[in-house]
């Protein structure tokens, strides 16, 4: 069994994943068939392995979808001279999980930033882990 942390931490790699993919078949819903098709294919072991991985991961990402108007309007009033369409789809993502956890989670704000830059370390460009960081601690500050 996997400690909470470390579920917490696969929890959010997986629903990066499946938010990028969502995002870039331009579906901003949750929809449990792509959910499914998701877990089979891309996250098998790690999901049919440990159900509260996949119910962590499925409430999180139908959470994201849930709210991604709400805060995609946050990301982008705290994104000086970056609309949402120059963000890259990855970082994107990162932000947006991230956006959420900060506003509707009660997980400190330096478990969601370190988190989200390990992410941006794993599928991000280098730059990203800056722009993340300094996004997510403008969000997170109200700044």
């Amino acid at each position: 069994m996997q400690s909470p942390r470390a579920l917490s931490s696969l929890s959010r790699y997986y629903a990066v994943k499946y938010l990028f993919m969502m995002q870039a078949k331009k579906i901003l819903f949750f929809s449990p068939t792509h959910y499914q098709s998701f877990c089979e294919n891309h996250a098998r072991e790690d999901m049919l392995r440990h159900k509260r991985l996949r119910q962590k991961c499925r409430t999180s990402c139908r959470n994201v979808l849930h709210h991604c108007f709400d805060i995609d309007q946050i990301i982008a009033s705290h994104s000086e001279h970056w609309s949402l369409q120059r963000i890259h789809a990855m970082d994107l993502s990162i932000l947006r999980l991230s956006t959420y956890e900060l506003r509707y989670s009660k997980t400190s704000v330096a478990i969601i930033i370190n988190e989200a830059i390990q992410l941006s370390k794993e599928f991000g460009e280098h730059q990203s882990r800056q722009f993340i960081n300094g996004l997510l601690d403008a969000i997170a500050h109200g700044a």
